[in-house]
Formats: C-alpha cells, sequence, structure tokens
C-alpha cells in the first residue's frame, strides 16, 4: 500500500499476496474469538497463534524515501556522538553518509526501512497534518476576503501605498493596490490574492526565510543586500551566468521559480515567497526585476510582480528618503518568455 505525496511505500516484501493472507489469518482468529465467547465448548485461538499473528504484521517493513525529510529531526546533543553513520542512497544511485537512531529504522541495501505498522502510522500522520494546513489555509483565505470587503477604495492611493510599506498591513495594501489607475473592478478578485500582512521585523522575515528552506549563508545575504529579483526565470541554465554581472559587494541576484525550487510558488497565498517579497520590496531591498511571463497562469503571476514593482518603488523612496540620497527607483524588464531572454541579450 502507498500514500500519495507521502515519502513512505511498502516494499516488496508486501505483495497484494501476502496483504490477502494475512486479512485472511487475522479474520480467521476473530471468527475464533467470536466462537469462542457463543460457545464454551469451542475451541479458541492459542496466545501462541495471537502472537505469531502479531508478529508476523510487526515483521513486514516498508521502505522509507530517504530523500524525504518528513522522518528526520535534529539530534539531541546527547544522542548526536553515539549516533551510527550508515549509509543511504538517494537520487541518482549516489550514496551520502548519515546518523541515525536505533529505535525504529533498519538499514537495507542502503534503504532505510520501518515496520509497516509504524509506516502506516506515519502515512496517517502526514496526511493529517496536510489536511490541517489545508483547512488553515482554506480559513485564512476566508478572513482576507471579509477584510477585503470592509476596505474602501481612496483616489489618493499613493499615501496608503506609503501606510503598507511602513504598517505592513493587509487593509492599507489592499487598498492602495485596487485604488491604482491601472486596477478595474474584474481584478478585484485576483488582487486580493496578492496582497498579505508582511513581517513586521527583520526576526520575522528571518522565520520566513528558514520556513521556505532558504540556508544561513543565504539568509545573511538577503538581510544585507539589494535584490535584483530574476522572476519565473525557468530551470538552471548557462544563461543565469550572464546575470552574475549584477552582483557586487551590496547587490545579489535571486532566482524566484518553482521550477527550480517547489518552495517558491508566487501563487502560493499562505504567507510563501510573495509573503517574502513583499517584505524585501517594503523594506526597499528590491533594486529592480526581471520577469519572463510563465506559459500557464500568466495573468496571475504577471500581476504578482507588477504589484510587488509597485510595493518596491515606494519601500525604495522612502528607504533613500530616511537616508537622504537621492531616490534611484526600481528597474523593471518583462519579456514573453524564458526564452526571450536570449534575444535580450543578443540585441545588447
Amino acid at each position: 500500500a502507498t500514500s500519495s505525496g507521502t515519502p513512505i511505500t511498502t516494499g516488496e516484501r508486501t505483495g497484494p499476496g501476502e496483504i490477502d493472507d494475512f486479512l485472511k489469518n487475522a479474520t480467521q482468529i476473530l471468527k475464533m474469538m467470536a466462537d469462542k465467547q457463543s460457545g464454551p465448548n469451542t475451541p479458541g485461538p492459542s496466545m501462541k497463534m495471537l502472537k505469531k499473528a502479531v508478529r508476523r504484521f510487526e515483521n513486514r517493513m516498508a521502505l522509507v524515501d530517504s530523500g524525504a525529510t518528513h522522518p528526520l529531526r535534529e539530534a539531541k546533543p546527547e544522542e548526536w556522538p553515539g549516533a551510527p553513520e550508515v549509509d543511504v542512497v538517494i537520487a541518482g544511485d549516489g550514496v551520502t553518509t548519515m546518523r541515525q537512531n536505533q529505535e525504529v529504522l533498519k538499514m537495507t541495501s542502503g534503504c532505510p526501512e520501518v515496520n509497516e505498522a509504524l509506516a502506516l502510522q506515519l502515512i496517517a500522520r502526514i496526511e493529517q497534518e496536510k489536511l490541517a494546513q489545508l483547512e488553515k489555509a482554506t480559513e485564512e483565505s476566508k478572513q482576507i476576503l471579509v477584510r477585503a470587503m470592509k476596505v474602501q477604495k481612496d483616489p489618493e492611493w499613493e499615501k496608503s501605498l506609503r501606510r503598507f510599506v511602513t504598517s505592513g498591513k493587509f487593509e492599507d495594501g489592499y487598498c492602495a493596490i485596487s485604488s491604482m489607475p491601472w486596477a478595474t473592478e474584474v481584478m478585484n478578485e485576483d488582487l486580493v490574492k496578492t496582497i498579505s500582512d508582511i513581517p513586521q521585523s527583520e526576526k520575522e522575515a528571518w522565520d520566513l526565510m528558514m520556513t521556505l528552506g532558504f540556508n544561513r549563508r543565504m539568509r545573511k545575504r538577503m538581510m544585507h543586500k539589494d535584490w535584483v529579483i530574476r522572476f519565473f526565470s525557468g530551470r538552471r541554465s548557462p544563461i543565469d551566468k550572464m546575470f552574475k554581472s549584477f552582483e557586487n559587494n551590496g547587490t545579489m541576484v535571486l532566482d524566484v521559480d518553482v521550477l527550480r525550487w517547489t518552495q517558491l510558488d508566487m501563487l502560493d497565498t499562505n504567507k510563501g515567497i510573495m509573503t517574502l517579497m513583499l517584505w524585501g520590496a517594503a523594506t526597499g531591498r528590491v533594486a529592480g526585476t526581471f520577469t519572463s511571463v510563465p506559459r500557464n497562469n500568466s495573468f496571475e503571476h504577471a500581476l504578482r510582480v507588477v504589484v510587488i514593482n509597485e510595493v518596491a518603488r515606494m519601500g525604495r523612496q522612502i528607504m533613500c528618503e530616511s537616508m537622504d540620497v537621492p531616490n534611484d527607483d526600481v528597474a523593471m524588464c518583462i519579456w514573453a518568455s524564458s526564452q526571450s531572454q536570449e534575444g535580450l541579450w543578443d540585441i545588447h
């Protein structure tokens, strides 16, 4: 048996025939126990038989995906020195060394396994957590819609945008974006999904970066440098090297594309990468954006980039004002597809 989206699968030891045999044996034992209760002269299953059935079930093993992080946790200080090192097979037939405790995992040919009973418990737990996350996201979406309905549009949208940059509140951001000259009533439902409350401190932003999976080195760079963002840049390619020319001691290039990293989904409304981009824009970190519009959900993706650019321009302006330096604004470049980048560089 398998569970979609979970890192645990039963191995070859547990084929359909074996599962049927086990279920038949279990059914027979239960029937014998029921017969014993209905008649005193009916022999019941012996304790030896029961133990044998349970032991057989417990000995069935399930494969744990060695690339998954669900079964991993940070070792306690006292556990690490005594944890044995094991070779784990990873994608591409590679092998890496990891440490494990001795409680439930065993290694077979470089593949971690747990008994099937525990595997089913883990699958159920993971699915339950996913359901809880979905319910939470649904409830948050409802709350956002309720908050949006209470917002009144303001012709002086620049003031609302300035308040959003300084306060980070959804209401100010939605008021500003929905009141801009290019925004129409038809867009309101989509605009609601582009704005969210943003981190109120660098500590909150740091924690959000951790949640999204950015390592410590990357988080430090994002905290202390300006960002030149490449939205929807596609998979890694030789073109990436061309953008390295933008990097220096004060600027970094940040690629945001779900094809590079599943956490970088701009359509995720549950405090994902879009929220982090809004924070970077509001704090004046975004110096420029390059965007190739994806083939799928083109309007939704392009709208998010436009919103980020609007917030970034105000954030940059306020930052320059506070530092008493001229406003250098935010550069923005959009092309039809990631392949068009090659043409852009050929022209120049």
